[in-house]
C-alpha cells in the first residue's frame, strides 16, 4: 500500500527557490534518473531527492551519502523537460549538510579534504590528499606499496606544489563561502 505525501504551503515555497533551481516543477518523471551516470550508486535516486525537498524532508537528505555520489556533470539538468537545475540544489544540499556538521559519509570527507588542499596551495597535492584521506577512514596500510610505488616511479611529489598567486584562490574561496569547514 502506498504512502501518499502532501505538499504544505511551507514545503513549496522551499521547494520553488531552493538552490535557484524551481525544485516545485518537478513532476517525478524520471527522465533525470533515468539519465544519471551515478544514479546505480545512490540509495536515492535523483527524481526522488527532489520529490524530498519538495515534501520539506531535507534532514534525510543531509545525511545520505547519495548527495556525495552526484558526479555533477548536469545530464540530468540537460535531459529534464522543466530545467530543473538538479546538480544546483544538490551542492546546495552538500552546503547545507556540511555547515551543519551532518556530513559523515567518506565522500564528504573527500569533499572536504579536496576543497581545503585546494585552499591551502591553489592546486591539487594528491599525496597529501591521499594521506589525509587515510586518516579519516583510519584505513593506513591497505595499499601502501601501491603508493609508495607511484612515489618511486615520479608519480606522486613528496612537496605540495603552490601557485604564485596562492592569495588569488584564496579570495575565491573567501568569496563563493566554499571550503569554509
Amino acid at each position: 500500500m502506498s504512502t501518499v505525501h502532501k505538499i504544505t504551503a511551507a514545503s513549496a515555497s522551499a521547494a520553488a527557490s531552493f538552490g535557484g533551481s524551481r525544485v516545485n516543477l518537478c513532476y517525478q518523471c524520471m527522465t533525470c534518473t533515468l539519465g544519471c551516470p551515478a544514479a546505480g550508486r545512490m540509495e536515492i535516486h535523483p527524481h526522488a531527492i527532489m520529490r524530498k525537498i519538495q515534501l520539506g524532508e531535507v534532514q534525510e537528505l543531509l545525511v545520505s551519502s547519495a548527495i556525495w555520489k552526484c558526479l555533477g556533470c548536469e545530464t540530468c539538468y540537460s535531459r529534464c523537460p522543466n530545467e530543473i537545475n538538479i546538480p544546483s540544489a544538490i551542492d546546495e544540499l552538500k552546503h547545507a549538510a556540511m555547515s551543519s556538521g551532518k556530513a559523515k559519509s567518506i565522500s564528504a570527507a573527500f569533499h572536504n579534504i579536496f576543497l581545503g588542499g585546494i585552499k591551502k596551495n591553489g592546486l591539487l597535492f594528491e599525496l597529501g590528499l591521499m594521506l589525509r584521506l587515510k586518516i579519516a577512514m583510519k584505513d593506513f596500510f591497505s595499499d601502501t606499496f601501491l603508493g609508495a610505488l607511484m612515489i618511486m616511479k615520479g608519480k606522486l611529489s613528496l612537496r605540495p606544489h603552490s601557485l604564485r598567486e596562492s592569495g588569488a584562490m584564496k579570495k575565491i574561496f573567501e568569496k563563493s563561502g566554499a571550503g569554509t569547514n
